[in-house]
């Protein structure tokens, strides 16, 4: 019996090593490419750091110091593998003073050298001005510049003009939304602003753009529509945005069963796309869809993002299981695959909240948690490879019941 187990474990460990998987007992050394660790927060601002956004390489975290939301002041920050954590600039006079500064990234170039997102560039001497929040980009240094309303061509002076929510991996392409026309955009330097339409079935109302594909050419959003005609109700869609095709609705299953409500991201690739849906039986589910294979149902599961290729989900279950799913295995809790890798000693006393944001590789990923001391902190860590994430969870498995039949 005691040979056929040591074997057992020998050709587990094996099998891990051919996979490109380290055994528990190396993963946590420092040569290991397994690693976790949080962002940590900004010495001047509020005790709380929320990483939103991952570079496609995987080396740069972007987000903000402070509670979410738009009414509460935070201070923007990008976190670099090599360098730690800095503070980005404010648009707002007082910058310096915490209480002063609202600024959210919503995204990063695939490098991290530039960053986008939303400032307010007004303090009225208790609070930074919600109305006054603009697109903002941060070069390398963290200096801020404004996009600002001349480029924009926003009608109604109080609101954002123009709520950015991604980029393309060069920076040179911005999509988001004019506010006061509810209609969707994309910006360059090149070509200024190009609405990208709306959606002619069901009487169109607006746009919502939510994500861009690497090189800018493919857009992703929801389509607010009105469900009678009368504007007495109305229905959201999906819609998937192309250089060469312009908008169209992602609809619905072949068998009715599912019908996307909202693309909440698209892969670097611009070919898979993963938001949520209802199903014939009204149920919220989140879905993963491609024009080739069309839709494949993920669950009650909230998705955020997806690595390049489209073939790892992140997101979270229920409302603080930080989740992936891969096609082999499904839904997988982040601690556990963590613990597996042998993190588990790094992980101690975490709570993981979220997966906000995945690398291009499907290799590194981003988030939102519960530090041992309770303090809500972003955090980064790497995985396996998407092809053989579920297959080393399963053989991490069957060695963990050999050891317990050895003992």
């Amino acid at each position: 019996m005691f040979v056929h187990l040591r074997f057992g474990r020998l050709a587990t460990a094996f099998l891990l090593v051919s996979l490109g998987w380290e055994t528990p007992a190396t993963a946590g050394d420092p040569a290991s490419p397994y690693w976790f660790t949080g962002v940590g927060t900004l010495p001047d601002g509020d005790p709380d750091s929320v990483a939103r956004v991952i570079s496609g390489d995987g080396n740069v975290v972007a987000g903000f110091s402070g509670q979410p939301g738009l009414g509460s002041p935070s201070v923007a920050f990008r976190w670099r593998r090599d360098t730690g954590l800095e503070r980005l600039n404010a648009l707002t006079p007082a910058a310096a003073d915490f209480g002063a500064t609202l600024s959210l990234p919503r995204g990063l170039s695939f490098d991290g050298s530039i960053a986008m997102g939303l400032a307010s560039s007004e303090y009225d001497g208790q609070s930074p001005i919600v109305e006054a929040l603009q697109t903002v980009l941060w070069d390398a240094a963290g200096n801020i510049t404004p996009l600002g309303t001349d480029r924009f061509q926003t009608p109604a002076r109080n609101n954002p003009d123009f709520p950015s929510e991604a980029i393309s991996d060069d920076g040179q392409f911005i999509a988001g939304i004019l506010f006061g026309r509810e209609e969707s955009a994309r910006w360059s330097e090149a070509n200024g602003l190009e609405t990208l339409g709306h959606l002619n079935n069901l009487g169109d109302r607006g746009t919502l753009a939510s994500d861009i594909s690497a090189d800018g050419s493919v857009i992703v959003g929801s389509s607010l529509s009105d469900y009678d005609g009368q504007l007495t109700s109305t229905i959201r869609q999906a819609f998937i945005w192309t250089e060469s095709n312009g908008i169209k609705g992602i609809g619905a299953s072949p068998d009715g069963e599912l019908r996307a409500i909202d693309a909440t991201a698209v892969s670097a690739d611009g070919l898979t796309v993963v938001g949520s849906g209802i199903t014939s039986g009204g149920d919220s589910v989140s879905y993963r869809w491609t024009a080739s294979d069309g839709f494949v149902s993920l669950g009650e599961f909230g998705v955020t993002s997806l690595s390049g290729d489209g073939s790892v989900v992140v997101g979270r279950r229920s409302s603080r299981v930080a989740t992936i799913w891969t096609a082999p295995r499904g839904l997988l809790d982040v601690q556990e695959v963590l613990s597996e890798i042998g993190l588990a000693n790094d992980i101690a006393g975490w709570e993981l909240f979220v997966v906000t944001d995945i690398s291009h590789d499907g290799r590194v990923i981003t988030g939102e948690g519960r530090n041992p001391q309770g303090i809500v902190e972003g955090w980064v860590a790497t995985i396996p490879e998407p092809a053989i994430v579920g297959i080393a969870a399963l053989l991490l498995s069957c060695a963990r019941t050999v050891r317990r039949f050895e003992r």
